[in-house]
């Protein structure tokens, strides 16, 4: 089955499965460590998880395995490009008030705000688009 161009996922189970579809960050990370390989000079390949990750929530399962396979494939291939020079990280960011997030949770940008580890700072979807997916340098 394939993604729909349409994209806002109608609800949250529907996106994790659009997820697990692309499989975004394996791909990514992938195609990243090819032309890293192939140019010699290393790299950095970072990889996006979720506080899921560190705690628990009301996030659905099939979201917290994605999340938790992410954090795995870091590891991962922390071994395998180490060697060549490309460093691999994972960072795991609080939510991001978007609408499909802030429908799933009943929550308001101030309960983020709140709840979060950045006091007095809300995350912004605009933020990740810099990074093209997860997968350059944001440097």
């Amino acid at each position: 089955m394939a993604a729909s161009a349409d994209p806002q996922p109608r609800n949250l189970q529907e996106g994790v499965r659009r997820q697990r579809l692309r499989n975004v960050s394996f791909l990514a990370a992938k195609h990243a460590a090819r032309v890293m390989e192939k140019g010699g000079n290393g790299g950095a390949i970072l990889l996006t998880g979720s506080v899921v990750t560190a705690s628990y929530g009301m996030a659905p399962h099939a979201y917290v395995a994605s999340k938790h396979a992410v954090v795995g494939l870091t590891k991962n291939l922390c071994v395998e490009l180490g060697p060549l020079g490309i460093r691999v990280n994972c960072i795991s960011p609080y939510g991001v008030p978007t609408r499909l997030s802030m429908d799933a949770t009943g929550m308001d940008e101030a309960a983020y705000e709140a709840k979060g580890n950045l006091k007095g700072v809300v995350l912004r979807p605009e933020g990740r688009r810099h990074c093209h997916g997860g997968v350059e340098s944001c440097e």
